[in-house]
């Protein structure tokens, strides 16, 4: 018996940590034997099928087609496997892509898989194609690709773990219950043709034993189960993007431990790993194995490696580089990159910088020279907008093959992240009263990039600020001048822009009437008859507003009373001595009145009468 595999490899251009590729058609003749025992057969025993997620708009994997049974029955499981690792009763997990076998699980003839075009809606992935529908822990799936031997399908988003049920329908009815364990972390590798995983190179093309990868470069792998992503990418939707995965990941190629420097979802169910070949690798066929949280991807997946023996080995460290700017913001400081011969020999060798887009941001200086040297790197972001940029520097050596290291730069050029604080201001102040202290704004920028900014009021005549301008961290002063206005609530705002940015700063100014209280409510002196003064007595007021004033105290319309003091700065409760003098008096009643005058106010707050008897 023999098999036809299409090997369909589809990978997203996301922009950022991962290389766009393009659409590949390989196809080759495997015999059964070859087959992985978990692979199911059609009714009649002849043909057989290897499924993987291949063909739909997120990830690639092998594919073997089989001739579909021609009948419609009941739909029957035979087998599940994570749709990459494809590994015999292991589990699967939530939001990865997992390949169901059986019989009539679709219509008789019918092989296809989802239509891009019509049947993802508003990025929602679709949940039945031709009326072939599943269903994981009672939760609908999505339905990626069908025929009847085989369905291709993203579990949903589910924080059971354990033995849950998987159930097919079509319209011959529902499956049997088929049991699977359910598990957080069920990670595989994308395979290629035996014994190799689908690798890439960093220019996108595919490592094969034609094009094999070399100790020291970075390489793609791709799989699928590595657990979320943060932030999360949930599952049943299209997906273009670069989100870092939750959980560290560790890959070894060889038996050695390799350095990840990206691994995260990419699309929708898809992983991508860049990952650096050892740089003492042997040549030959190198077992790949990845794990996550304790669990390996599958035992079955090599890469072919080809380790020439060359005269010199350069050295390049750091092996990447990294850049964040601010829209706006100061240009980032320049990085260093050591260059040497690992066994310390005389080296010649030459330094070329190349971009992925936005322009020629990258420089390099200097770009040749002898034995060990120090490579300035830097960037130009002014020009670029929000965005991740990827370049590279590559160095040649003479005696030494090839490209003799690459050094992978990202540039991340951010908006501004202003704070303001505080986000809003309140003066109070009385009609007639003082002017209310002023008070301060501060104006940060979260990466500490020096920023130009500019403030306006919004126009109101009792409103003012100071500076206009600024670059950079900076205190801002708002001020309130209330004089002649009438009491009530008035609004106003700061306009601030940084750097493109418009913040606006509500400015609320309440100009209130004084709510006087005395104690005591009146006062009543005594004397005789050119005797001696009476004993003075205290008068203690409180304002409930808490606003600071000026005041005065004064009598009206007599002149025996004396105040102590008589003026001053109230906020609260303030108190003041009042003393009555009977000189010059003739013997009978007075009346006066104490009155306290707020600010610059003619106009008395309050006041008390007061009584002086001369008998």
């Amino acid at each position: 018996m023999s098999v036809l595999c299409r090997y369909n490899i589809r990978m997203p251009d996301i922009g950022k940590l991962c290389k766009a590729a393009l659409f590949s058609l390989v196809a080759f003749v495997v015999s059964a034997s070859m087959l992985p025992a978990a692979r199911a057969q059609s009714g009649d025993g002849s043909t057989a099928i290897i499924g993987g997620p291949g063909g739909h708009e997120n990830a690639g994997a092998a594919r073997f087609l089989v001739a579909a049974p021609m009948a419609t029955a009941k739909p029957t499981v035979t087998g599940i496997v994570n749709d990459a690792g494809f590994t015999p009763g292991g589990a699967i997990s939530p939001g990865s892509w997992v390949a169901i076998f059986g019989t009539d699980l679709a219509p008789a003839g019918d092989s296809r898989k989802w239509n891009e075009t019509t049947e993802i809606v508003n990025g929602k992935l679709p949940g039945s194609l031709d009326g072939t529908s599943v269903t994981v822990n009672g939760k609908p799936a999505v339905v990626e690709f069908i025929q009847p031997t085989q369905v291709n399908i993203q579990p949903p988003d589910d924080t059971a773990v354990g033995p849950v049920q998987v159930v097919v329908s079509t319209a011959g009815g529902a499956s049997d219950a088929f049991t699977v364990n359910y598990a957080q972390f069920a990670p595989g590798l994308f395979p290629g043709a035996s014994p190799y995983i689908v690798a890439q190179h960093a220019d996108n093309s595919y490592v094969t034993t034609a094009a094999p990868a070399k100790p020291g470069e970075v390489i793609i792998l791709w799989g699928t189960g590595f657990g979320p992503a943060n932030p999360a990418v949930p599952a049943g939707q299209a997906f273009s993007g670069a989100n870092p995965l939750a959980n560290k990941v560790t890959v070894t190629i060889g038996g050695q431990n390799a350095q990840v420097d990206f691994a995260g979802v990419v699309g929708a169910g898809l992983v991508q790993i860049n990952v650096h070949v050892p740089s003492s690798i042997n040549s030959g066929d190198a077992g790949v194995v990845a794990t996550v949280s304790g669990v390996s991807t599958q035992a079955a997946g090599a890469i072919p490696v080809n380790s020439p023996a060359q005269a010199l080995h350069v050295v390049a460290a750091p092996a990447s580089l990294t850049f964040t700017a601010v829209v706006g913001g100061s240009t980032p400081g320049v990085q260093t990159v050591s260059i040497a011969e690992a066994s310390g020999a005389a080296l010649t060798w030459q330094a070329t910088r190349t971009t992925q887009s936005g322009g020629s941001w990258l420089n390099i200086s200097p770009t040749s020279g002898d034995g060990k040297t120090v490579l300035s790197v830097s960037v130009s972001p002014s020009s670029l907008g929000i965005g991740t940029y990827q370049g590279s520097i590559s160095l040649t050596a003479q005696g030494v093959s090839g490209t003799a290291a690459t050094i992978p730069v990202t540039l991340t050029v951010q908006g501004p992240q202003v704070v303001i604080a505080p986000a809003s201001l309140t003066f109070n102040a009385f009609v007639g009263g003082i002017t209310p202290a002023t008070q301060t704004v501060s104006i940060t920028e979260v990466s500490g990039a020096a920023l130009f900014w500019q403030a306006a009021p919004s126009g109101e005549s009792w409103l003012s600020i100071n500076p206009s301008s600024g670059t950079g961290k900076t205190l801002l002063t708002v001020s309130i001048s209330p004089a002649g206005l009438a009491a009530g609530t008035l609004q106003g705002a700061v306009s601030l822009n940084v750097a493109g940015t418009v913040v606006t700063i509500p400015v609320t100014l309440n100009v209130l009437t004084p709510q006087v209280v005395f104690l005591p409510a009146s006062l009543t002196f005594a004397a005789a008859f050119g005797g001696s003064p009476p004993a003075a007595q205290t008068v203690t007021v409180t304002e409930a507003s808490g606003v600071a004033f000026t005041w005065r105290v004064a009598e009206t319309p007599g002149s025996f009373l004396k105040f102590t003091p008589s003026s001053g700065n109230g906020k609260g409760t303030f108190s003041f001595s009042v003393s009555a003098s009977p000189n010059g008096l003739a013997v009978g009643p007075y009346l006066d009145t104490l009155s306290l005058f707020i600010g610059g106010s003619a106009a008395p707050a309050a006041g008390i009468p007061v009584t002086f008897a001369v008998r």
